[in-house]
């Protein structure tokens, strides 16, 4: 199995493997943790500590989902994330999980 077993164009749709979340608030602790949440299930959707990021130049602190937005993420690939422009919550969406 090579890395790209698993890969899905972006845009491609839902996966047998993909889950859509809803993007939550982000939580910043001491100024050194960043998390992030599924507003619905509460999936950690990013998880940083600014002590292990290394980036060139001046710090700046890292991105984050827009509140309320649906990000997909890909299974076998958390790092796999697309951020979708529908309004309408996808078929593989966590909520209709619960239903």
């Amino acid at each position: 199995m090579t890395p790209l077993d698993d890969w899905t164009p972006a845009g491609a749709g839902p996966t047998p493997a993909s889950v859509t979340h809803i993007a939550g608030i982000e939580v910043e602790v001491e100024g050194r943790f960043l998390r992030q949440r599924c507003a619905w299930c509460g999936e950690v959707l990013l998880n940083y500590d600014y002590a292990s990021i290394s980036m060139p130049g001046e710090w700046k602190k890292p991105g984050h989902f827009e509140v309320g937005r649906l990000v997909r993420v890909h299974a076998g690939n958390p790092k796999h994330q697309e951020v979708l422009d529908e309004v309408t919550v996808p078929n593989d969406a966590c909520a209709l999980a619960e239903m």
